[in-house]
């Protein structure tokens, strides 16, 4: 039952969109942006349009969908259409419940948007609301405040006779009693569901209530009613294709994997997991593929099939990867939206401001106008007093700017910052973490299969959790020296060092290391060149360039070390190699913590491309210049230039 309590644990959320959309089809999709693009379309057609498409966009694409509904409202602000507003917020509501599971922004938008269906009296509106604040009270466990909400949105659509809703409020009624633990009543609302949405074809909504059906019967047991009722889903499915209703199709696929496990049929189990890992990867379902390769590890370690276990562990990783760059992403964009909602609603604030400073000039005008049929001393008088203050009011207009510009510079610095924080920390979230998880994956493996593993297995992960920990201490040193570079807490101290012998130790290194990789290592340096520097920072500085310059080289290529003096008193140090070289991109942004990029070695060498940011800021600490030049496929050569010695 494990997979199927962790499915069942996560149809909150995912219903949360089920209850709130209207199952778009591609078709309907290209007709609203058609329609979006013609010339003569009216403001409030323009709104409506955009707020049905960012509902649709709320399930596939969280970025489409604020950047929609953000069009949505501010084209509803600027004219002031309520409803607009309320449709807006409500789909706003939904992103954040849906992606990013931050209840307390989406249950604000969501109460904005049931103020204003109730001061514009829109039951449709109010109803929608209802079911979303069925739903969130679903989502933290409140089974009673949940059944009330779907009760309400179930009689409001009832009284408005509006059938395509009733079907689905009725799906929702019959969960909440569910959860209730009333499966009288919940058996009673999907039996009526399911007649209701078959009465007028609506396929997707009927394939959700056979899941639902499905899963009541699950939790009573009734594995053969429950497999029934999850095949009728999948053959609904099977009929609409690419139009199917994904959610109900993947959860009746797993559900059916469940059940196969516990009445021991494997083959259909494995049959089933197979074919929803396969429908996850098409349509990007990647909150399912964790669970689903779960089982499938578990399915294999259990028949002892080592590889595909290391195959599915593998699979396991680069989702979990996925799901955190996409919330990286996701939770981007999802700041960004607020901050342009907020600019919205202060714009918003400005506009009523400047109204009412509007209609006081009016109001001041038309005083001015009475008094100048009593007194022309008095209208002389005023003229001189408004004179003096539209003057203040224009010096004050002007310090006002100026401090605006201040403060529009200090954002701008501020966001930089910010950028780079986010890198940093973008960096110790993934590629710290990285080799952390193979440890834990591999320590698990060995912890639960250590019976069944040869000597080879166990020193082969064993020689992986070396190369884990090797990675991940290089790693945390190169974080810590690159803090400490940011808080100033290095502290240079410059010699006269003669460079042949700086680098005499390198050679030797470096030497075997490229040539256990087929790869000629070249040094020239003469005896006489002396360089004035710290030697501790320059030697990493160097050693990094060499273990670059072999990282990138393939088998049977060059690095060469060379060092000439140049004119004005400064040596200039040269790494030149016949690698796979740089693209531009990459190549003007290498030495930058908030543009940071790495990319993998000839040889499947991982790196974080911390290297050469801390070699770049060593250098600047040394009064020296660091410079690349290089083209994708040719080489690169790295020049540092010093002070001579």
């Amino acid at each position: 039952m494990t997979l199927i309590r962790r499915f069942l644990h996560l149809l909150p959320g995912l219903l949360f969109f089920l209850a709130n959309s209207h199952c778009l089809s591609a078709q309907d999709i290209t007709s609203i942006e058609k329609s979006l693009a013609e010339e003569n379309i009216s403001d409030i057609r323009r709104i409506e349009l955009l707020n049905q498409l960012s509902l649709y966009y709320t399930m596939i694409d969280s970025r489409k969908a604020l950047e929609t509904t953000n069009k949505a409202l501010n084209f509803a602000t600027a004219i002031n259409y309520e409803k607009g507003l309320a449709d807006a917020y409500r789909n706003l509501s939904i992103v954040y419940f849906y992606y990013d599971e931050n209840y307390s922004i989406s249950m604000e938008y969501l109460q904005s948007a049931l103020d204003i269906f109730q001061r514009i009296d829109d039951s449709v509106g109010i109803a929608n609301c209802y079911i979303s604040l069925g739903h969130a009270y679903r989502n933290i466990r409140n089974t009673e405040k949940e059944l009330e909400y779907h009760k309400k949105s179930f009689d409001v659509f009832s009284r408005l006779k509006i059938t395509e809703r009733i079907g689905v409020t009725a799906m929702n009624l019959g969960e909440s009693y569910k959860n209730n633990g009333d499966f009288e009543n919940s058996r009673r609302y999907l039996d009526y569901a399911i007649r209701l949405n078959d009465s007028i074809n609506k396929l997707t909504t009927l394939s959700t209530c056979y899941r639902a059906m499905g899963v009541l019967e699950l939790l009573q047991k009734n594995y053969h009613d429950a497999e029934a009722q999850f095949l009728k889903a999948l053959e609904i499915s099977g009929r609409l294709g690419e139009n199917s209703q994904k959610i109900a199709t993947i959860e009746s696929m797993i559900n059916l994997a469940g059940i196969y496990k516990i009445t021991g049929n494997t083959k259909l189990q494995l049959a089933y997991l197979r074919e929803a890992a396969e429908f996850s990867r098409k349509y990007y379902l990647i909150s399912y593929l964790q669970s689903i390769y779960t089982e499938l590890i578990l399915y294999y370690s259990t028949s002892n099939n080592h590889l595909a276990v290391q195959e599915y562990i593998s699979e396991y990783k680069n989702v979990s990867d996925s799901v955190s760059a996409r919330q990286n992403i996701d939770r981007f964009n999802q700041i960004n939206s607020i901050i342009q909602v907020h600019e919205l609603e202060k714009n918003m604030r400005n506009l009523e401001e400047k109204s009412l400073i509007q209609n006081e000039r009016l109001r001041i005008r038309n005083m001015i106008l009475i008094a100048v049929f009593f007194s022309v001393s008095i209208l002389v008088w005023l003229l001189i007093s408004i004179s003096r203050k539209n003057k203040k009011i224009t010096e004050v207009n002007k310090i006002l700017k100026s401090q605006s510009d201040i403060i529009e510079t200090q954002s701008q610095h501020l966001e930089e910052l910010n950028n780079t924080k986010d890198k940093f920390f973008s960096i110790v979230a993934h590629d710290l973490r990285s080799p952390l998880v193979s440890l834990k994956q591999f320590s698990d493996l060995l912890i639960d299969q250590v019976d069944s593993l040869s000597i080879d297995e166990i020193k082969s992960m064993g020689n992986n959790l070396q190369s884990s920990i090797d990675n991940a201490i290089r790693l945390a040193d190169n974080l810590l020296t690159w803090a400490r570079l940011q808080m100033k807490d290095y502290e240079v101290k410059p010699e006269k060092l003669n460079l042949a012998e700086l680098i005499s130790d390198l050679n030797d290194f470096y030497k075997k290391v490229a040539e256990k990789k087929e790869i000629e290592f070249l040094c020239s340096v003469d005896n006489d060149i002396t360089i004035f520097s710290d030697r501790n920072q320059i030697a990493f500085v160097i050693r990094n360039l060499i273990n670059n310059a072999i990282k990138f080289t393939n088998k049977q290529g060059f690095v060469n070390l060379s060092a000439k003096s140049l004119p004005g008193g400064t040596i200039q140090i040269s790494v030149t190699d016949n690698g796979i070289g740089f693209s531009e991109d990459l190549r003007n942004n290498i030495f930058f913590i908030g543009k940071k990029q790495s990319i993998t070695g000839t040889a499947g060498e991982k790196g974080t491309g911390l290297g050469l940011i801390l070699s770049y800021e060593f250098v600047k600490l040394n009064k020296g210049i660091l410079e690349v030049d290089s083209e994708a496929g040719k080489g690169t050569t790295f020049r540092l230039i010093l002070k001579s010695g």
